[in-house]
């Protein structure tokens, strides 16, 4: 079966709406709206007559077997097994965070430091590896693909000290690609969108609580820039600010049910890149 353009279009509008008052839906319409914008680039460019006869998909038309993944993302959402939506805004504001989280990637690995009161309690290293280039489409030691890291970080971070941390926790990088991206709960990048996805879940499950994006200057965050560079060809050396801090048992994401959101579409005509 298929449906026009037209009419996806105003249906991802009312869901935008909604949106608007639940952030957590942010996401899955940016999945919406990379199924349309795929759609088009195709119908964009001139198909030959199918095979065996067949005509091909008219331009204003697109499959719903190709929307049925972020549709059914949304229909369990809103039938959730957590009762009613809610959103709630405090009317005083709310505390300062007690932990911090600085992270930063480099095209070999990610880096993150667990701060509690000002002071290193934890850090984290992780070295990429070929089922991270499988999982985003990407190559390690490509300057491309620094913001995907980044958002992977990011996200390994805030699983890694959840409890730890009570949930509550103020996140810094480097980068403003990944901090616009995870802060919106939306991204144009489809390997970004497959991260902000797992945040955005995480969020509306109420597994931790991000009370601050900072984005800070690259030339501060030198121990995590450190730490992401432990596996590069030319490794830096590890912080001695850190010698006393404990390694963290960072949360494996290659893991069955680590990723729990099916991969968004990908635009073949999309390069990943960003800002540190």
């Amino acid at each position: 079966p298929t449906v026009t353009l037209k009419v996806l279009r105003a249906f991802i509008g009312r869901v935008n709406f909604i949106a608007g008052l639940v952030v957590y839906l942010r996401a899955i319409v940016t999945w919406l709206w990379h199924a349309v914008n795929a759609r088009e680039d195709e119908a964009s460019r001139h198909r030959p007559q199918a095979a065996g006869g067949r005509k091909p998909l008219a331009s204003d038309r697109i499959h719903t077997r190709r929307l049925l993944r972020p549709l059914d993302w949304l229909d369990a959402f809103l039938s959730g097994r957590e009762g009613a939506i809610e959103r709630s805004l405090p009317l005083t504001p709310e505390p300062q965070a007690r932990f911090r989280v600085t992270c930063d990637a480099s095209p070999w690995g990610f880096g993150a430091i667990l701060y509690e009161n000002g002071e290193a309690i934890e850090w984290l290293a992780e070295a990429l590896t070929a089922d991270d280039e499988a999982a985003f489409n990407a190559k390690i030691g490509s300057s491309d693909f620094i913001s995907v890291w980044e958002a992977l970080a990011l996200l390994v971070a805030l699983r890694t000290w959840a409890r730890k941390s009570g949930g509550r926790m103020e996140l810094r990088t480097d980068s403003s690609c990944a901090i616009a991206s995870l802060a919106g709960l939306r991204s144009k990048s489809p390997q970004i969108l497959k991260v902000a996805l797992e945040v955005c879940l995480d969020l509306a499950e109420d597994r931790y609580q991000v009370t601050e994006f900072f984005h800070i200057p690259g030339v501060t965050n030198l121990e995590a820039d450190a730490l992401s560079r432990l596996q590069a060809p030319e490794p830096l050396d590890f912080p001695a600010s850190l010698s006393a801090a404990p390694r963290a048992a960072t949360v494996n994401r290659f893991a069955a049910g680590f990723w729990r959101v099916a991969a968004p579409p990908r635009r073949t005509r999309l390069k990943v890149r960003g800002s540190s």
